[in-house]
């Protein structure tokens, strides 16, 4: 996420959290959780114009079946707010440089599958000391 110091600081106050959540509010920021709660009982998926445009869903289900809807909602652009240019790799443009479990198929498929054989439990339990 982006650092709170790059947020606009001549924000609108938030209104009503299903139709204008602002990430970069003091309040969200502090506190995520109050907002989701209020948003699952009223407005499960939020929607907000602000920075671009972007979705809130606040239930687990809802991530999941969005998860599955490639490429309408790819996780090729993950983040909310665009990143000045001097940050994007040209390289990495049109593919997620972001870490493999937030790729899309078919990437994810075979970049999960080299890693997640190192993140077993039994690969795991050496480190632990």
């Amino acid at each position: 996420m982006t650092d709170t110091a790059d947020a606009p600081t001549d924000r609108c106050p938030v209104e009503d959290l299903a139709t204008d959540y602002d990430i970069f509010d003091p309040d969200y920021i502090r506190d995520p959780t109050a907002a989701w709660a209020e948003l699952r009982d009223r407005c499960p998926i939020a929607h907000t114009e602000r920075y671009g445009g972007s979705w809130l869903p606040t239930r687990y289900e809802d991530v999941q079946a969005m998860a599955r809807i490639v490429p309408d909602l790819s996780s090729k652009g993950p983040t909310v707010v665009n990143l000045p240019e001097e940050f994007v790799d040209d390289e990495a443009k049109g593919y997620n440089a972001a870490a493999p479990i937030s790729a899309d198929p078919p990437e994810q498929v075979w970049t999960r599958r080299a890693l997640l054989p190192h993140f077993t439990p039994k690969a795991i339990d050496p480190l632990r000391p």
